[in-house]
């Protein structure tokens, strides 16, 4: 992932504030979906955008958050969730990654269209929740990703994809196509270190984190 870090906030579940205030000191630019922005508090950081069709926010936090310089940018589109509108926003500005907390929890059907929202971009994504990450990788890139010896992962196609090396694994993979299914599933880490690259496709690991939060704030993805 680049250092340069966009990062995206959903209504779905946050780490603890301290946790949270964290990641976003650290972002480089941040943008919230529409309904997050209830929930964002005096003492946070000014969002660069919010974005969304404005539906589940109120007025007051649209009013204050606008005083203090935030860009409002109204998607009057019923068929896609405000994820999908966030993505497609950074599709059209050229952005190349992004961290997005909020994507799970709650409603798990909310969840899902997150994830696949997630998939169907071309951008390489990192979504966290309080358990876990998922990694959306691009094709032709060579990735290196720190990990503890023995941390669980899966690796996914959500579509087929093809001449997958994966090193550092339990399970190698070396130059094979991986289908839609449940092949990748339950592979572990032997060191500090995943190597993964592929030619074509779409692919997603799902690996548990280190640490655990102490504390999650619920709502709706």
């Amino acid at each position: 992932m680049t250092d340069d870090i966009w990062l995206v906030v959903a209504n779905g579940s946050w780490p603890n504030s301290e946790a949270m205030k964290g990641v976003v000191k650290k972002s480089s630019r941040l943008i919230l979906c529409d309904g997050a922005l209830n929930r964002w508090t005096a003492d946070m950081i000014t969002p660069d955008l919010v974005i969304g069709d404005f539906d589940s926010v109120n007025s007051s936090s649209l009013s204050f958050w606008e005083s203090k310089g935030t860009e409002m940018l109204r998607v009057e589109d019923q068929t896609t969730n405000d994820l999908h509108k966030a993505l497609r926003h950074l599709e059209s500005l050229g952005v190349a990654s992004c961290l997005i907390l909020g994507a799970t929890g709650g409603d798990p059907a909310h969840e899902w269209a997150n994830l696949l929202t997630c998939s169907m971009t071309p951008i390489e994504v990192r979504c966290q929740s309080r358990t876990h990450e998922y990694l959306f990788f691009k094709p032709s890139a060579n990735y290196s990703i720190d990990s503890f010896a023995g941390q669980e992962f899966s690796l996914f196609a959500l579509e087929t994809s093809t001449q997958i090396v994966l090193e550092g694994a339990r399970f190698h993979l070396r130059g094979d196509d991986l289908e839609s299914g449940s092949r990748g599933l339950h592979n572990q880490t032997t060191g500090t270190e995943i190597r993964i690259a592929y030619q074509s496709g779409r692919l997603m690991m799902i690996r548990a984190l280190r640490e655990e939060a102490l504390e999650v704030n619920e709502n709706e993805a």
